[in-house]
């Protein structure tokens, strides 16, 4: 009896569960969660139309991009929602062996990158076209920590971009004239950038796109000769010995996909290689998410909303029908009741009932006022700090041998705390700094402490002095 009891109720379950799942894809799809805001709202769009339009159940994976592209090989992952055609050996390996595709042609035209200037420094400076021009213009770009030299702007540190920028400069021999600065992230890149536009000063840097920078400011690309591959090759290689100097390749961006996937979920995975963007959509779309503060998922949902006569080519006529209903729209794009829009527009009166006390948009706002109206105040005395302090002290750092410097720090940290294993781990610390390569930033590092305690003490001993003085100083 309790077999025959467990035997129906195991058919039952079969029974139920096609009524849950579609026949349009094999759930769960899991996508790979991309950390860049282009991939996140790809990746938001892809799922809206999975899930949507075709009834799939859908997951998100996290990890970093090699364990995402290992994932995918072992189809533990199906989807990574934008892959840069050519950029990953792990994704290369895979496609060889057959185990992933990327397919489609998410961004018309390519995904482009170069070194930029900003436009109205061609427009003020007609003969400045082409990287061989930059001898002659080298004044514009000072570099103001070392102004014997100008200053190009490389890709964040530990990127790819960083090599083949690094070797361009040497095979042009423009590395006798510009230092070559490395921003330490992606944002610390954007700020500078941002910075000179907001003040209209001259600056020479790499960038790429798709980015939401390339929709909000101009951005003029220098002249190079056409694309070499066995030249770029060997550019890509830091360890490279030829001097050829190339032009940047276009990389298409397309949809890795596990070969699994293509095989469970055809329809879908046609779909996935009509999906593409203009670069105005796209670097636009990432503006919006930015200044808006969206997540990729919300950008995506704004983006299909917008636009449905985008996306409705992508979709057959039932998934484009079924999308629009959830979207809570009509495929002419006019505004329909719908489960999903009453849902939105109930969560939105709810937020309405609370004051809006952020203070992020003003605190922005008025940074970039004083940015664009005192830049040249902090300028200089930013360059009289970099000068006459921090310079000459990451000089004499320098000059001093590593064994020196690691063995005061020993003796300060045992007359610090007088425990010998204390002075032991803070020296064996900075050899393993050494050791793996740092030294010259930890002594990048060093030199700033040492210049803001130097400042704190300038400025707290006169405030310490006062207060000894004064009741309300003291109680404010």
């Amino acid at each position: 009896m309790r077999q025959w009891i467990a035997l129906s109720l195991l058919c039952m379950s079969a029974l139920l569960l096609p009524v849950s799942a579609s026949a349009a894809c094999e759930s769960p799809i899991k996508f790979g969660a991309l950390t860049w805001e282009s991939g996140q709202f790809i990746s938001g769009v892809l799922k809206y139309i999975a899930e949507n339009g075709y009834d799939c159940t859908i997951e998100e994976v996290p990890g970093a991009g090699p364990a995402l592209e290992t994932a995918l090989s072992q189809n533990d992952i199906q989807v990574i929602g934008e892959q840069w055609v050519g950029r990953s050996p792990i994704m290369e390996q895979a496609i060889e062996q057959n185990k992933v595709a990327v397919i489609g042609d998410t961004l018309k035209g390519g995904a482009t990158q170069g070194w930029y200037v900003p436009k109205y420094v061609l427009e003020e400076n007609p003969g400045l076209r082409s990287y061989q021009d930059l001898p002659k213009y080298a004044e514009l770009f000072k570099d103001p920590e070392d102004p014997s030299k100008s200053r190009f702007m490389n890709c964040p540190s530990g990127w790819t971009c960083e090599i083949f920028n690094t070797r361009l400069l040497k095979n042009t021999g423009l590395d006798s004239i510009f230092n070559n600065a490395h921003p330490g992230t992606g944002a610390a890149l954007d700020a500078e950038i941002a910075s000179a536009f907001e003040q209209h000063k001259p600056l020479l840097f790499y960038y790429w796109q798709p980015t939401g920078l390339m929709a909000k400011y101009d951005f003029a690309p220098l002249e190079f000769p056409a694309h070499d591959d066995a030249c770029w090759q060997d550019l890509l290689r830091a360890d490279g010995t030829a001097d050829c100097v190339s032009g940047f390749p276009v990389s298409p961006l397309g949809i890795a996909v596990s070969t699994p996937f293509i095989e469970s979920n055809p329809e879908l995975a046609d779909v996935f290689k009509k999906v593409q963007f203009s670069s105005d959509e796209l670097n636009g779309a990432i503006l919006e998410m930015s200044e808006n503060k969206r997540s990729g998922d919300e950008q995506a949902l704004a983006f299909l909303r917008k636009y449905p006569s985008v996306w409705q080519a992508w979709l057959s006529d039932e998934a484009a029908s079924n999308l629009a209903a959830k979207l809570g729209i009509s495929l002419t794009g006019e505004a329909i009741t719908s489960d999903a829009t009453v849902s939105s527009t109930n969560r939105a009166t709810s937020l309405s009932s609370f004051p809006s006390w952020s203070l992020e948009t003003p605190l922005n706002n008025t940074l970039a006022s004083v940015v664009q109206n005192y830049g040249d105040v902090f300028r200089t005395v930013s360059t009289m700090a970099l000068t006459y302090l921090l310079l000459p002290i990451e000089r004499l750092l320098t000059t001093m041998p590593p064994w020196l410097i690691i063995a005061l720090v020993s003796v300060l940290a045992w007359f610090g705390v007088r425990k010998i294993w204390f002075a032991l781990a803070c020296g064996a610390g900075l050899f393993l700094i050494g050791a793996f390569g740092l030294w010259g930033a930890l002594i990048d590092t060093l030199a700033l402490l040492i210049v803001s305690v130097l400042v704190t003490v300038v400025i707290g001993i006169p405030i310490g002095i006062a207060m000894s003085g004064s009741k309300i100083l003291r109680r404010l």
